[in-house]
C-alpha cells in the first residue's frame, strides 16, 4: 500500500536519473510489508505515471478504491497475473 497524504519533494531532473519524465513522475511513500524484500515499510517509491498497462513482469502501483496497492504483476498471454509477494508471512 502507498501513504498518499505525504508529500515528497524532489528536483525535476531526479526522475530522469532512473528513467521516467519528470512531467509524469510521483513519488510516494509505502506503508505496510507484503512485498518486504523488495519494498519495505517507508521507502520513497518513484512512479511513472505515464506507465498505463503491464508490459512486462514488475512491481506495480495499481488503484484501489481511495487508495493503492503495490503488487508484482506478469502479463502473460493477454491476462495480467498477481504474483505472490516476496513477504513470506503473506500468501496471496
Amino acid at each position: 500500500m502507498i501513504d498518499s497524504d505525504a508529500m515528497i519533494a524532489f528536483r525535476t531532473g531526479w526522475p530522469r536519473h532512473f528513467g521516467a519524465s519528470p512531467r509524469y513522475a510521483e513519488a510516494m511513500t509505502s506503508t505496510g510489508d507484503s512485498i518486504e524484500e523488495a519494498i519495505r515499510d517507508g521507502d520513497t517509491l518513484l512512479l511513472d505515471r505515464s506507465i498505463r498497462r503491464v508490459v512486462d513482469e514488475g512491481i506495480y502501483v495499481v488503484p484501489f478504491y481511495a487508495s493503492a496497492l503495490v503488487k508484482r504483476l506478469q502479463h502473460c498471454m493477454r491476462v495480467v497475473i498477481a504474483r505472490t509477494g516476496n513477504n513470506p508471512l503473506f500468501i496471496e
